[in-house]
């Protein structure tokens, strides 16, 4: 078992590691996925940050963090990962069979195309896609807006770069800058 206290970082920063179905990763500190391929197999609930810049972070069993910086690497895995508070998504790609739930809106933005391949994304809050890159989507990827998904420039969203994507709106899409989408 590990724990992140608050104010404190565990890292995950290259190499193996199988987080067995026996394990935990807990706290209000950061986990950070920098390198490597680390495997959650039991509990991941973190009152603090979630920050995968590199590597691949494989989540096996239902994740839930506070918050999510996402800039580069790779969010993988079976289950959902359910963030209550902002996903900031810069770069990396998104895949596997489960669910990313970003139930607290999201800041997708940066010149790096960010990938969803064949994983589900939902936003349930207010997300802001903005900057010189868009989404690439493929594989039977789906993201679902039950929120506000506002795309602030001339981006993709979802632009299919290899097999097919969805984008269901029951929400709001909302182009408030650019000439296209």
């Amino acid at each position: 078992s590990f724990t992140a206290a608050a104010l404190s970082t565990l890292n995950f920063g290259g190499g193996t590691f199988n987080l067995n179905p026996t394990s935990s990763v807990t706290g209000a500190g950061t986990i950070r996925f920098d390198g490597g391929t680390t495997t959650v197999g039991d509990t991941y609930n973190v009152s603090g940050n979630t920050t995968i810049n590199g590597g691949t972070a494989n989540f096996d069993s239902p994740s839930i963090t506070a918050a999510l910086n996402f800039s580069s690497g790779i969010l993988t895995g079976s289950s959902t990962v359910t963030v209550t508070g902002l996903t900031t998504w810069t770069g990396g790609t998104m895949s596997g069979s489960g669910s990313t739930d970003a139930n607290g809106g999201m800041n997708v933005s940066g010149s790096s195309t960010k990938f969803i391949n064949q994983r589900t994304l939902n936003n349930a809050g207010t997300a802001t896609v903005s900057g010189t890159a868009g989404i690439g989507g493929g594989n039977g990827s789906t993201i679902n807006n039950a929120g506000v998904f506002d795309v602030q420039g001339n981006l993709q969203v979802a632009a299919n770069s290899n097999g097919t994507n969805t984008f269901v709106n029951t929400g709001t899409l909302r182009k408030s800058a650019g000439a296209s989408l």
